[in-house]
């Protein structure tokens, strides 16, 4: 009998959490699509790259708080609240790849432009070596949390048919 109480205290919180997961996500989601929009205005002043860097900045931080929302999705599709999976969560895989992507992205655009400069500069052989080391493990860094994202939207769409079908089962 403690064990059914307990659990319907954590649907609860986890309700809860779900709910203020959403909150969360969508003033972000808010607050990225103005900043966006500020960057749009803002392009004819910048240059390409930073224009580039911009957007890319705006991008993630849209899918970011696209995936919060999700999460929020995600838990009150598990808690048993929804039948089927939001479009959110349908769309949360694809959008976890998109993010992978756009991590790599980010690092190749923030550091390309100085590897050309040392490469083709007569710096001293230290800073040189210095910057070799920042880009590289700026570049591992990006790396992981490409591989990271990736995995998550691997492991999220092989956990939904689990859940739907486990439904079905009982």
């Amino acid at each position: 009998m403690e064990n059914s109480t307990s659990l319907l205290a954590n649907k609860q919180w986890v309700r809860r959490y779900a709910n203020g997961l959403t909150a969360i996500g969508m003033s972000a989601l808010v607050l990225s699509i103005v900043f966006g929009i500020i960057s749009l205005f803002r392009g004819a002043e910048l240059s390409w790259h930073a224009y580039a860097m911009y957007s890319l900045f705006f991008a993630c931080g849209f899918l970011k708080s696209f995936l919060v929302v999700g999460l929020a999705s995600f838990l009150t599709y598990a808690l048993g609240a929804r039948h089927k999976p939001g479009w959110i969560l349908r769309l949360a895989d694809k959008t976890l790849y998109v993010l992978a992507a756009l991590e790599v992205s980010w690092f190749l655009l923030s550091y390309f432009p100085f590897l050309f400069r040392f490469h083709n500069s007569s710096v001293n052989v230290d800073a040189t070596w210095g910057m070799g080391l920042t880009i590289g493990y700026q570049g591992l860094r990006s790396l992981v949390r490409a591989i990271v994202w990736g995995s998550l939207g691997l492991i999220l769409r092989r956990v939904l048919p689990i859940i739907e079908e486990s439904r079905t089962l009982v």
